[in-house]
């Protein structure tokens, strides 16, 4: 009952995301201070010229509903990162993707919405032959492993009580 697809217009993506879809950090998480405005204009809306934006919608209903989206981004060699959260960040030098966000609305959590965005995303991993590098919450690790990817280094925000992976996958090569 869901695709995945780019999506016709940014404003699409901006009313799902200033909706209240795209969560702010975790509660403990240090970054919770900023305002979610601020959370959503650096995670989602910073668009960098190599940003690939997907939704996962329930076509079921009609109009059809956004109920997921992740943003990948390929980066060239020696790229950065403009944003909040990549200040701390050692970025390969090396050309590879990064996704920089996914979500997926709380009432599809389990529908396969994740596993959509997940899989468009790996096939331009894989299309590019590339690594892929992604930041996790407890929460998500277990999905981004089922991809492949791996805990690559951990950072434990106040004393402990939050806990974030950064994790790659390793570019699948074709013979």
């Amino acid at each position: 009952m869901s695709k995945c697809r780019y999506p016709e217009s940014f404003q699409t993506v901006a009313k799902f995301a200033l909706s209240g879809n795209v969560p702010p950090p975790p509660p403990r998480h240090p970054l919770r201070q900023l305002p979610l405005r601020h959370h959503a204009r650096t995670s989602l809306f910073h668009q960098h010229s190599n940003s690939h934006l997907a939704i996962v919608e329930d076509i079921s209903l009609s109009p059809p509903v956004i109920v997921g989206l992740a943003k990948w981004v390929f980066l060239p060699e020696n790229s950065t990162l403009p944003g909040l959260f990549t200040s701390d960040m050692d970025l390969p030098q090396e050309p590879h993707w990064y996704l920089a966000l996914i979500v997926t609305l709380p009432d599809y959590k389990g529908s396969g919405a994740g596993r959509l965005l997940m899989e468009w995303g790996i096939k331009k991993v894989d299309e590019d032959e590339q690594d892929a590098y992604l930041e996790a919450s407890p929460e998500g690790k277990p999905l981004f492993e089922k991809y492949g990817f791996r805990v690559e280094e951990v950072a434990e925000y106040l004393d402990g009580s939050y806990i974030e992976r950064s994790m790659v996958r390793d570019a699948k090569k074709t013979e």
